[in-house]
């Protein structure tokens, strides 16, 4: 949690494990199969966001458990549907969105894929990459805009996606970082490459905790996979 907001909308999910931690925090090894990393970020402004991206990280894990040949766009589309179809089965869900970023790995190559403005970083020889697109509207001001122009969800009607999804190659020492814009509205890249850097047990927690020190204008998910 963040130190503004009342409610956290944040999911995630790791090769099928739940994020419902009691401190909502998480560490161990991942599946050698097809092992998969998710994070969500609900739209606060329309209502129901934890309940967007809890439905659209449910839709994915089902997807990836059924299908884990199937490409990433599918996969997506079918969470959209999800998060629509979700809509009318209670009061003020109308318009419910959430963002998606996250990586599957089949064999030796990782699909990266995001919708909205969570991000997936890849830390290599002590620099750090951004590999996802941010959905957002431009913005003249300094700062970073907040106005998605894609989302699941998000509309009264379902409208068509297009996914970003880049593939790469990992070897080994890289670092994959998914994260909610919770971490990079409050930490530089400077800041976020230096925790993972450091030598700490613990990097994803530490970079939350630091995103909410800084003020913690929003609630905070961080995923760091090393390989």
């Amino acid at each position: 949690m963040g130190l503004v907001r009342t409610a956290n909308e944040d999911g995630w999910r790791v090769g099928g494990i739940a994020g419902d931690a009691p401190d909502g925090n998480w560490s161990g090894s991942l599946p050698s199969t097809r092992p998969w990393v998710l994070v969500a970020d609900g739209m606060g402004g329309h209502g129901s966001g934890d309940v967007a991206s809890s439905v659209a990280l449910d839709a994915l894990c089902r997807h990836f458990d059924r299908d884990g040949a199937s490409d990433m766009r599918s996969a997506i589309a079918e969470a959209n549907w999800a998060v629509f179809s979700a809509m009318d089965e209670a009061p003020g869900r109308r318009a419910m969105g959430t963002t998606v970023a996250g990586f599957r790995r089949a064999g030796g190559a990782v699909s990266v894929f995001n919708v909205g403005d969570s991000r997936v970083y890849l830390a290599r020889d002590g620099g750090l990459s951004l590999l996802s697109v941010d959905d957002t509207m431009p913005r003249r001001a300094a700062g970073r805009s907040h106005a998605l122009t894609q989302s699941l969800g998000g509309t009264s009607v379902p409208l068509a996606l297009d996914p970003h999804v880049v593939s790469v190659e990992p070897v080994a020492g890289d670092v994959l970082l998914v994260c909610t814009d919770g971490l990079t509205d409050m930490l530089g890249e400077a800041e976020i490459v230096a925790g993972l850097l450091a030598g700490i047990a613990n990097p994803a927690a530490a970079l939350a905790n630091a995103a909410v020190e800084a003020g913690g204008r929003d609630n905070v998910t961080v995923v760091v996979t090393e390989f």
